[in-house]
């Protein structure tokens, strides 16, 4: 499944819903960096979406960056 997420994002960067998935995904086996690392990239490419600025505040509190987390989610 991760690989179908991961390619379905990377072939389509304006559907929310395979990053969701993938970031769902992420989180479901706490891989905190990569979560961060694929919403901070979706937030720069497509800085309207709003998962990608939730997903990566979720990551960064989890990292224990409180600050970059706030600043992500507010």
């Amino acid at each position: 499944a991760e690989t179908n997420f991961r390619r379905a994002r990377e072939l389509d960067i304006d559907d929310e819903l395979a990053f969701r998935h993938e970031a769902m995904l992420l989180a479901d086996r706490s891989r905190w960096d990569e979560m961060a690392a694929i919403a901070a990239a979706r937030t720069r490419a497509r800085p309207a979406q709003q998962w990608p600025w939730f997903a990566l505040g979720i990551a960064e509190h989890r990292r224990g960056h409180d600050r970059e987390a706030t600043i992500a989610l507010d």
